[in-house]
């Protein structure tokens, strides 16, 4: 039986980088929403979020063939706007799919971030609207948030993974959007939510988000370098002068060192060659 080429180039070797088998999806008549924690979750596994590019300023701007390069051939990773541009330029060729990107505004704790520093993934599948996100840093649902259309968060559906619970509902806030998604009952301390409307954007709009990033006077993103990953039992980061475990109960384990080893202890945990100066 010949199995018609449902997958675009592109997308099959966007699968198989993250170890997950074209054909699989070629024989399904191609990805449906169905498939999206699985493809999550491997791409969360092996995509880090980090800012090193900013740190190092090798920046460049947000492309298709940037990112690919960036993410699969030489094995980084990104920021919000990088990686969840990468994984809506695969969700785009999926014939089963309707999705867009928008921007949205962070608010950790009791701080919001730099307007229009975040970029997310709105996906519409039977009706609903959907968050996909895989740039929240270690704050991943690793499944799509179902949208509500009502402003009652206790009605919101909850999806959980190890990072927690999530929910999205409407909620005005002006100018940084009509929507929010949650990170509720949190293991640690940290709560973390965005606002967000659902204007579709572009490329043009992704990269004046880099430059918000790269620009903003009280970020942290372009001061001090970023590496966090997850991992089968939960997740690892790396900052100038730390390391440390997150387990899957939130519960930490870190070590410390002089900052002058950084790119050292970037090379042994990750073998990542870079040149950071911390």
């Amino acid at each position: 039986m010949i199995v018609p080429n449902i997958l675009s180039d592109f997308q099959v070797k966007f699968l198989k980088y993250f170890e997950l088998d074209p054909m699989k999806y070629e024989r399904a008549g191609g990805v449906a929403f169905e498939d999206l924690p699985e493809i999550m979750r491997a791409y969360s596994r092996k995509v880090p979020f980090e800012n090193l590019n900013i740190i190092d300023k090798t920046y460049e701007e947000i492309t298709k063939k940037h990112l690919t390069e960036k993410i699969i051939d030489r094995r980084e990773g990104g920021l919000c706007y990088q990686q969840n541009t990468f994984f809506y330029m695969f969700l785009e060729e999926c014939k089963n799919l309707d999705c867009w990107l928008v921007r949205a505004n962070v608010k950790i704790n009791s701080s919001y971030t730099a307007f229009n520093g975040h970029v997310i993934i709105i996906l519409q599948n039977n009706g609903t609207k959907y968050i996909v996100d895989n740039g929240f840093g270690q704050f991943l649902a690793l499944q799509p948030v179902p949208i509500t259309e009502s402003t009652d968060g206790d009605s919101a559906t909850i999806v959980e993974s190890k990072a927690g619970k999530f929910r999205a509902y409407k909620k005005d806030a002006g100018i940084l959007g009509d929507y929010w998604l949650e990170r509720i009952q949190p293991l640690d301390s940290t709560t973390a939510a965005y606002s967000f409307s659902l204007k579709k954007v572009g490329l043009p709009e992704v990269n004046e988000t880099q430059q918000i990033i790269i620009n903003d006077p009280e970020g942290e993103f372009n001061k001090v370098p970023l590496y966090t990953i997850l991992q089968e039992d939960g997740y690892v980061t790396l900052t100038k002068d730390s390391f440390t475990h997150t387990d899957k109960n939130w519960k930490k384990t870190k070590e410390t060192f002089d900052s002058s080893k950084f790119n050292q202890v970037l090379f042994e945990k990750f073998k990542l060659v870079k040149n950071i100066k911390c």
